[in-house]
């Protein structure tokens, strides 16, 4: 790959600035290359210790009008979609700032450490991106993301490619890989398998479920009574389910997760989690490990334990709940803390499934001289070693620091009980609830699923009541989920099922799709699959909602 590198450093408290297209040395590093025509690794040597302001490698790139560009968020909740040429991506630039320092938007996504131009023909992907020109790719990734995440840029107007890494707050004594890339042509199938192979990241063993949440029903307005409605509501069920999930709601608040909300679950979790245990299905339960509510407890107690900027003061991760920060993993307090509730969740209450949610919180600014990923691989790795053989489904977290960490794994934003939420929802950050974003994160994700986990695409919902969603809306999304998903999780009461509503369900679980191949047209995207040896093509109207 030609290249043309510039960097942005700062050694000795001088700022310097370099353009290099070569193997260089000066008083300050020495940078390694080796390139061909597929890979490209740059090794730099710091002979003074270093702070790297902006890396940014250009490469060249010749688009066609008929491609499209693939573009991977930063995270679960993130869009990510295939772009014509002419498409862009947006940030958060037409939203009021008040609106953001309220919310704390820029927390949930790479707005703080990636410029959002909301030009036309330029598209951003993380981690990893491709060029789609019929039945092939031409696939772009990164094979160092521990060390910084590193980003894509397609810009179309002057037929380049740009790739940024993040080592924002980083201070490097040591010889690291500025970047690792590959160049990988081929169908989509043998170049995802290649791909991750080299990655070193095997193919996930877990098996395809079918499960209960009680989130997008009663979200946090649950209680004994009707956990306890829903989960009879399986007991005479012709279909068998696999996971009975507590979702958010039953803790008094997030981050107090040895507070069982007395007056809503008198009995505790216990005698719950026993009797999901007698129908014969595993137990879920929901936490957000890394997440500590303003009004918490905890927080009275340890704000201490918070993230804080380089100057010392409190960011919010986020504005859900009363408003949230994240807790800061360099502190091991915090890590015994996490471990103590993991060691509770699991072995006295007897959890076996856990879905870990909001998980990006832990690494939304970077500290203690580690970049925002090299955070995240760790803390993802803490929570795999402490819940060992447990089932883990990761949710909130930048996919990469999730592939062969985690059991499954959310590919999507929520699901919304209408199909787009209000009108001016778009203007918001990526990250916000969207059945109409939802669907297509999971179908253009759809080359993670089986490789570098099973994807979570979020619910299924086919009840009539409490929801807004059409009958094709629902049908899309069951069918969508099944094509392209491991985890087909309903927050339905069952007993409410209608024969028809079963004979559907029952319809989508023996769908075993193979050789999925996804052409895009305007809105419409067509579906090629086999199922049992038989070709399958299906339309879907993603503007709409229904298939066609």
């Amino acid at each position: 790959m030609e290249f043309i590198l510039e960097l942005d450093y700062i050694a000795n408290n001088v700022k310097h600035k370099l353009f290099v297209d070569r193997e260089c040395i000066n008083e300050h590093f020495k940078l390694n290359v080796d390139t061909n025509e597929n890979k490209l690794i740059m090794n730099l040597i710091p002979i003074d210790n270093i702070q790297i302001e902006n890396a940014i490698l250009k490469l060249k790139h010749s688009y066609k009008s008929s491609d499209f560009l693939f573009g991977n968020g930063y995270q679960s909740w993130s869009h990510a979609f295939e772009y014509n040429t002419s498409g862009y991506v947006h940030g958060l630039n037409n939203l009021p700032k008040f609106i953001n320092k309220k919310y704390s938007f820029d927390s949930y996504g790479d707005y703080r450490f990636y410029n959002y131009q909301s030009t036309s023909g330029v598209i951003r992907s993380n981690n990893y991106t491709f060029i789609r020109k019929m039945d092939e790719i031409e696939l772009y990734g990164s094979l160092n993301e521990r060390v910084g995440y590193t980003i894509f840029e397609h810009n179309t107007p002057t037929s380049m490619i740009k790739v940024y890494k993040d080592f924002q707050g980083v201070e490097f004594d040591r010889s690291f890989d500025l970047f690792n890339l590959v160049r990988i042509t081929g169908n989509e199938d043998d170049v995802f398998d290649e791909y991750f192979r080299m990655l070193n990241i095997f193919k996930p063993t877990a098996k395809k479920m079918l499960g209960y949440t009680s989130w997008y029903n009663h979200y946090q307005d649950i209680n004994e009574t009707i956990i306890l409605e829903n989960l009879a509501s399986f007991k005479n069920n012709p279909k068998k389910f696999d996971v009975f999930q507590i979702d958010d709601g039953f803790e008094t608040f997030v981050g107090d997760w040895f507070d069982i909300d007395s007056a809503k679950f008198p009995n505790g979790l216990k005698p719950i989690v026993d009797k999901i245990h007698e129908d014969e299905m595993l137990a879920g339960i929901w936490l957000a490990p890394f997440a500590m509510e303003v009004d918490s407890e905890l927080f009275r107690e340890h704000p201490d334990w918070a993230i804080k900027d380089s100057d010392g003061k409190l960011v919010k991760a986020g504005g859900n709940w009363s408003g949230f920060y994240g807790l800061d993993f360099s502190n091991d307090e915090v890590k015994e803390y996490i471990s103590n509730v993991l060691d509770y969740y699991q072995n006295e209450l007897g959890f076996d499934l856990f879905k870990l949610d909001f998980l990006y919180a832990v690494n939304f600014l970077p500290y203690n001289n580690k970049s925002r990923a090299s955070i995240m691989y760790d803390a993802m790795e803490f929570l795999r070693s402490k819940l060992k053989d447990k089932l883990i489904l990761g949710c909130g977290v930048n996919l990469f620091t999730a592939a062969g960490l985690v059991d499954y794994c959310r590919v999507s934003c929520d699901v919304s009980l209408d199909f787009d939420d209000k009108f001016y929802m778009p203007l918001m950050h990526q990250e916000r609830v969207s059945t109409k974003n939802a669907l297509k994160d999971t179908i253009y994700r759809h080359h993670l699923n089986g490789r570098a986990f099973l994807s979570d695409p979020d619910v299924f919902l086919l009840r009539d009541d409490n929801i807004k969603l059409s009958y094709n809306q629902k049908e899309a999304l069951l069918i969508i989920n099944s094509i392209f998903g491991s985890v087909l999780f309903t927050s339905d009461n069952i007993k409410d099922y209608t024969i028809s509503k079963l004979d559907m369900l029952e319809e989508a679980m023996e769908m075993d799709a193979k050789d999925i191949k996804v052409r895009t047209e305007n809105e419409v995207i067509t579906i090629q699959y086999t199922q049992n040896g038989e070709n399958k093509v299906i339309k879907y109207d993603s503007n709409a909602g229904r298939l066609i």
